[in-house]
């Protein structure tokens, strides 16, 4: 399988960097285009390999990740998005290879196959990275909770959470508050998941803007706190108010 992921990877369009937007940009904009395509590239071989071999999970959750792909696809459009994407270097063959891994798992992990996952993050070999060893830890965390192992998906999360200290990736650090405080909730933790809510908020408003889709994703999530409590019509307030602005 590594061989002809290798062998198609060489084959490949390496950029979307003709196209009109990116035309004339500044060598760092290409290099961050060109380092999410390639990412998006490598979930998308995912993606057809595991509707090639269909289980009952890719086909509960085909929709929602073919939708989802085209999203996070759009992103590698986004110059609000792209400023926060590790670039990465072509040379290092390592490094891309390691992104590739993570890539791949965090498509098993959208299909719900959590084995799949958890065997592709098995072969992860570059984590000197601390931005790679904060997103494996996340992905994992991820894959665990799906099978239902909420203790060893909080460990992993909080083990992420120390892998990543120093990395300059501000979203990722929104996305890992995102899941934390899913987690806990989960958990039944409901005092603990306000503060991770809050901050996946703030981190989004404060490097994506307030208007931003994602951000607005996670004013409503906000929700979820007095939801959890009960309080239906603060939940609702909440929901509404972040739906509003988003249609607006």
């Amino acid at each position: 399988a590594s061989a002809k992921r290798g062998s198609a990877r060489s084959s490949r369009p390496r950029r979307w960097c003709t196209s009109s937007r990116a035309e004339g940009a500044p060598v760092a904009v290409t290099s961050a285009i060109g380092a999410c395509t390639d990412r998006m590239l490598s979930r998308q071989r995912e993606l057809v390999a595991s509707f090639l071999d269909a289980d009952p999970e890719v086909l509960t959750n085909a929709l929602d990740a073919i939708e989802r792909f085209d999203r996070e696809l759009s992103r590698c459009e986004d110059p609000l998005f792209l400023a926060q994407y590790a670039a990465v270097d072509d040379a290092d063959a390592d490094r891309q290879a390691a992104l590739d891994t993570l890539a791949q798992a965090r498509q098993r992990l959208v299909l719900g196959q959590s084995a799949a996952g958890l065997r592709t993050l098995d072969g992860l070999v570059f984590r000197s990275d601390p931005i790679i060893a904060l997103e494996h830890d996340l992905l994992r965390a991820g894959l665990e909770k799906l099978r239902g192992n909420f203790a060893q998906a909080r460990a992993l999360l909080e083990q992420g959470a120390r892998d990543g200290l120093g990395a300059d990736a501000p979203l990722l650090a929104a996305e890992w508050n995102v899941n934390y405080g899913d987690l806990l909730y989960a958990m039944g933790d409901l005092d603990g998941m306000a503060a991770p809510a809050e901050r996946a908020w703030m981190l989004r408003r404060r490097y994506l803007g307030e208007d931003h889709i994602d951000t607005l994703v996670a004013e409503g999530a906000r929700g979820h706190v007095p939801y959890a409590r009960g309080d239906y019509d603060a939940a609702l307030r909440l929901y509404r108010a972040a739906a509003d602005r988003a249609t607006a």
